[in-house]
């Protein structure tokens, strides 16, 4: 499991950060995974029951290792607070779990991280907006 785990890492964080394209709609480039290949990494590596199902425990220790295991930021990340991942693990379900088993399918878990991704957006250009105004 422990290989296994080490190359999907791997993998996701040459798509995260290696430049290569995920899938998007033609001639958009990005670096960073799509919720698609997150959701693939997510259930391939830490669904335990091998149900192709995750639960909240298990999306939320995901979410600790891709942190821990993604590239350092340019100027190092001193003021950041670290995520609370448990958090974004409920948050994530609140908003993919459709049939609000407890547990999420790759549809549900990719529909759960496109709405948390806007919805995060949607806040950090609320604060960067509040911090315009202030400024001026």
């Amino acid at each position: 499991m422990k290989m296994k785990r080490t190359l999907w890492t791997n993998l996701l964080l040459t798509l995260a950060f290696g430049g290569l394209v995920t899938a998007r709609p033609a001639g958009e480039q990005s670096q960073r995974p799509s919720a698609e290949d997150i959701a693939t990494f997510v259930i391939e590596v830490y669904d335990v029951s091998g149900e192709g199902l995750v639960n909240e425990a298990e999306l939320a220790a995901a979410l600790v290792e891709l942190h821990d295991q993604r590239p350092k930021r340019q100027g190092g990340n001193e003021g950041r607070s670290k995520p609370d991942h448990a958090l974004a693990a409920q948050r994530v379900f609140a908003l993919g779990d459709a049939n609000a088993d407890g547990q999420l399918n790759t549809s549900e878990l990719v529909d759960g991280l496109n709405a948390f991704h806007e919805e995060t957006l949607g806040r950090h250009r609320q604060q960067r907006s509040d911090q315009r105004y202030r400024s001026e």
